[in-house]
């Protein structure tokens, strides 16, 4: 560019035969270079096209701060019954702009905050702690020097991912020491070349020979494949949605002797990218649509963390009608909503019940949810109104917190459970669902068996949850002589039936 404006300057004949003689050597060029070469080159320009895409994205999402949620499994290595020796929890809010530019305080953490992250137990007898940014970087490629200067992109032809066509390309750093440089494969959208989808691990660093000679004084860094899935929420903007993780590594892979291995299997989800502007405004916005709502469930919908009212709120809102109408028809204006978050808790504030996406993935069966409602529904009616002492004046998302968040002061006593699991039974018996307190039953034993080996999962975060000390929280007891604990349950397994809107984060039922 500069030597053709040079040009320009000095004479504009010049300028003109120079374009000319160009154009004759590129005619001659174009009918004697071998085809290779000329595929070669829009090779390169394809490839410069995807860091420019991935540029353009990260540039883009720097405008938004989602909420995200990890939940992470350490397992028995290489079995094929995934047993969980350990779990933890996180959940944030991520300000992309910092995450990108700085990575200094870029997520407000709601739970997850101790200092070097959450330490989870492997099988070796060791604690290891996890970090927050490792997990929000398996967003990304390289949200920093993702270019031709750091970056090899192989064309592996193309590959159908949701129905369409996408490039395929194997990503490799130049500089094969750098730790933290992402080696994979990415999809892309031939459209705008946007990235949708990574799947890969990063670069660890070299272990040397002091670390192998002196194993239990080194540090050793995990560096997990992950499966990153992105989903588009505006023109030509892809945004990070989910990541999926389940590897085994090898412990002689990290330097170590030994036969252990570290198997680690988790989720994050990304959610809320239309939540834009201050929690005031959107507090506002869900009055506006639900100006009835107690004002702790207008907070927790402001802040992302319950979802808007859909079609699953809708099918657990039938369930709540048809045993409040048949068992005690003056029991009105009853609604669910559905708390996102991975942990399993039931609780209820004011008129509205709340169930975790958690408890949703898990309950077995509709019978388990009735059983589960109806206890929830009794409480509703032993309380009379009793309003909730907690101050929603500003979101829980807060920079700089030390500590979890410790819940909005839920409770309930021994007494208040012993008659609400009374009045369970009359509103089961009075709605032909006399069995379904037996399965319910049988979840919590089942719920409280595994809550050692899951602490996170059982562990109550807003409200109420199902185990504490071992015991169940939620006071069921079996009606009648004849009744008995279910036995034919099945294992309990977070299925995977619910998706998050990660625009609006809306809960959605997954396609089977």
């Amino acid at each position: 560019m500069d030597g053709g404006i040079q040009l320009l300057k000095h004479s504009t004949s010049a300028f003109i035969i120079s374009v000319s003689a160009a154009a004759f050597v590129l005619q001659i060029a174009d009918a004697q270079v071998p085809a290779d070469l000329t595929i070669e080159s829009k090779n390169i320009e394809i490839q410069q096209r995807v860091f420019k895409g991935e540029r353009d994205t990260i540039e883009q999402l720097k405008a938004y701060s989602p909420v995200f949620e990890t939940y992470t499994q350490s397992l028995w290595p290489d079995t094929t019954d995934q047993i969980p020796l350990s779990d933890a929890q996180f959940v944030g809010r991520i300000d992309f702009y910092d995450f990108i530019t700085s990575r200094d305080e870029s997520a407000a953490m709601l739970f997850g905050t101790s200092k070097g992250g959450l330490r989870v137990l492997n099988d070796n007898g060791q604690r290891w702690s996890l970090y927050v940014d490792g997990f929000l970087a398996m967003l990304f490629i390289d949200p920093t020097d993702f270019d031709a200067d750091r970056y090899r992109l192989t064309p592996l032809g193309s590959s159908k991912l949701d129905g369409a066509d996408c490039l395929l390309f194997d990503v490799a750093p130049i500089d094969t020491k750098a730790a933290g440089r992402f080696r994979g494969t990415i999809w892309v959208e031939p459209e705008g070349y946007r990235v949708v989808r990574i799947q890969g691990t990063f670069q660890a660093p070299r272990v040397n020979w002091r670390s192998r000679l002196n194993p239990a004084g080194s540090t050793v860094y995990l560096n997990f494949k992950f499966d990153s899935w992105r989903r588009k929420i505006a023109p030509n903007l892809w945004a990070p949605a989910s990541v999926i993780v389940d590897d085994n590594i090898p412990w002689r892979a990290m330097g170590k002797d030994g036969t252990t291995d570290i198997h680690d299997k988790s989720v994050t989800f990304v959610w809320g990218y239309s939540h834009i502007g201050s929690f005031q405004w959107q507090r506002d916005a869900v009055v506006a649509r639900d100006p009835a709502a107690e004002p702790q469930v207008i907070g927790l919908v402001a802040d992302g963390i319950v979802a808007p009212k859909g079609s699953v709120e809708a099918s657990l809102d039938a369930i709540i009608a048809g045993i409040s109408d048949a068992s005690r028809p003056w029991i009105s204006g009853v609604s669910c909503r559905v708390l996102l978050t991975t942990n399993v808790e039931l609780f209820h504030i004011g008129n509205t019940i709340l169930m975790s996406r958690g408890l949703l993935e898990m309950a077995p069966n509709n019978e388990v949810l009735t059983a589960l409602l109806a206890h929830e529904l009794a409480h509703i009616v032993n309380d009379g109104g009793k309003q909730l002492r907690f101050d929603y004046e500003k979101t829980l998302f807060e920079h700089g917190r030390t500590l979890d968040f410790s819940g909005l002061g839920i409770k309930t006593s021994a007494q208040e459970e012993e008659k609400a699991a009374a009045l369970t039974c009359d509103i089961l018996a009075d709605a032909q669902h006399g069995a379904a307190n037996g399965k319910a039953l049988a979840f919590i034993k089942q719920l409280a068996t595994i809550a050692q080996q899951v602490p996170s999962l059982a562990r109550a975060r807003v409200g109420i949850g199902f185990v504490e000390s071992g015991n169940g929280a939620h006071i069921l007891k079996l009606c009648t002589p004849s009744e008995q604990v279910a036995t034919d349950i099945a294992p309990l397994q977070l299925k995977g039936s619910y998706l998050v809107d990660i625009l609006t984060g809306q809960l959605l039922r997954a396609r089977q």
